[in-house]
């Protein structure tokens, strides 16, 4: 009935023009247009639950009515559907208000009995027709709603795609409401995505858990071979603690990019001890230009040069080190030489049980270098201290018990050569130089010369010797031959190539 006031007014954008030939019934300055106007901006602001209640209270209405008064005739025709090819109402028109308000009714009750096809078809045929005082169509909001359908029946994946084509015609078609609309309920349907995603995750926890176990096993493997590779480095076997990490069936099928980088290290850690044992610096500088940091996780190379250790020498070992280091700062330059001894009787017993030969041949030269400080006038402590640095180069020598006097020999055992074993040549030169002079002291004359003897060899192998010069292409050789190993395993594992 609205819908007959529209051809009866001037609309508001019209401009007043005298000559005009176009009839109008009502003028919209009267105070008949001005009613009329304000009866359609209600109708056109009111919802359509409060349209579908004015059309029921309207067919009431007439129903109840018997005689009808002849100025209300132009509004006298038939509302209902079923009628609308009557009198007063073209046939070729699109269908009245009722059969949109009627479309939407069924689409309301296929919701509530859950049929979700009826639902669908209603909503799409409420929305074929455009909506009163508007030229253009409603798609994007039909679109909407159907998205809007497939949130409530919780299928927000469903409703993502219909949400994206609406957004779409919505800017096509300039309707900046429906845009913001559709922006608000894809921020929902996003959120409830996102929170189906980690259910599925939750759902898969087995799976991912014994992925995770699996992993966890692998990287205890490549753990305990790291381990037991560098057992072998701290005893001098350099050449079985690189095989291990080599030859390890955990390279196949694959690596990963984190496995690699720790199996890399490893080598790299393996070939700096070596080097740095050796004095080598041609290979020091390639390993370092290689893997940044490693000198700081070689324990002994920090207890050196006075830096902080950041490997397991931050338990344990370090203690001892530090200790070692005060009793050797207490020697030398305090002349505490009493004070230096017992300090390292303390500390002794657990540094001859270290599994770093290097480091146990350091405290057996600085303990019997703090025999010949504290007393080099008596024979008996002249003899204590060669029986240790024996023991730090090579052959057959003296360990006093836990806590008791360096001077108490209580049981003779056979002790390794520990920096013959680990190739220290520097420490070899240091220990040699004072096996000889301790041997003058005590007249063995032989013995001294001997050991002199053995110290030309070292240093000529620490310069330009013969020996020395194979020694080091036989380890440069070896180097290369590492090198490409590693970065063939590496390009492979970039590449996702099995080894």
């Amino acid at each position: 009935m609205i819908s007959d006031f529209e051809g009866c007014m001037q609309s508001a954008d019209e401009m007043e023009d005298a000559t005009n030939s176009k009839v109008r019934y009502v003028d919209r300055r009267s105070t008949l247009g001005m009613y009329l106007r304000r009866i359609r901006m209600t109708f056109d602001k009111a919802d359509l639950h409060q349209h579908t209640c004015w059309a029921k209270m309207l067919c009431e209405w007439r129903a109840d009515e018997s005689d009808r008064r002849e100025d209300s005739q132009p509004f006298d025709h038939p509302h209902r559907p079923s009628d609308s090819g009557a009198e007063g109402m073209p046939r070729n028109d699109a269908p009245s208000a009722l059969t949109r308000i009627q479309a939407f009714d069924r689409y309301q009750a296929a919701l509530r009995r859950g049929d979700y096809s009826a639902a669908k078809e209603n909503m799409f045929a409420f929305f074929d027709h455009t909506a009163r005082g508007s030229t253009r169509e409603m798609h994007q909001h039909a679109l909407l709603n159907l998205a809007a359908l497939h949130l409530e029946m919780e299928s927000p994946s469903a409703a993502e795609p219909a949400l994206h084509e609406a957004i779409l015609l919505a800017r096509s078609s300039r309707d900046w409401e429906c845009v913001a609309a559709c922006e608000s309920l894809l921020r929902r349907v996003q959120a409830l995505l996102l929170l189906e995603e980690n259910d599925s995750n939750q759902k898969s926890g087995e799976l991912a858990s014994s992925a995770f176990e699996t992993r966890i096993e692998r990287d205890k493997d490549f753990e305990a071979l790291y381990d037991e590779s560098l057992k072998f480095a701290l005893r001098g076997d350099y050449e079985t603690a690189l095989r291990l990490p080599l030859s390890t069936p955990l390279l196949a099928p694959s690596l990963s990019a984190r496995e690699h980088t720790s199996w890399q290290t490893h080598i790299w850690q393996v070939l700096w001890l070596w080097a740095r044992r050796r004095a080598d610096a041609v290979v020091m500088r390639y390993v370092q230009a290689a893997s940044h940091g490693i000198a700081s996780s070689d324990r002994v190379h920090s207890w050196d040069h006075d830096l902080v250790s950041r490997t397991k020498g931050a338990g344990q070992a370090a203690k001892t080190l530090f200790v070692l280091r005060t009793a050797r700062q207490l020697m030398l330059q305090y002349s505490q030489h009493t004070h230096a001894r017992r300090l390292l009787e303390d500390i002794l017993p657990e540094m001859l049980e270290e599994e770093d030969v290097e480091a146990r041949g350091i405290a057996k030269m600085i303990y019997g270098q703090t025999l010949l400080a504290e007393d080099a006038a008596r024979p008996a402590s002249i003899e204590a201290a060669l029986s240790w640095l024996q023991q730090a180069l090579a052959g057959e020598a003296s360990e006093p018990a836990a806590r008791e006097p360096a001077r108490r020999t209580i049981d003779t055992c056979r002790s390794t050569s520990d920096f013959e074993q680990t190739q220290c040549l520097e420490r070899q030169c240091a220990t040699l130089y004072y096996l000889a002079r301790v041997c003058e002291l005590l007249g063995k004359e032989a013995e001294s010369g001997l050991y002199a003897e053995r110290l030309l060899d070292v240093e000529a192998r620490m310069g330009s010797g013969a020996q020395q010069s194979e020694d080091q292409v036989r380890m440069h050789q070896l180097l290369e031959d590492i090198t490409e190993v590693v970065g063939l395993l590496g390009a492979n594992v970039a590449l996702g190539i099995p080894t």
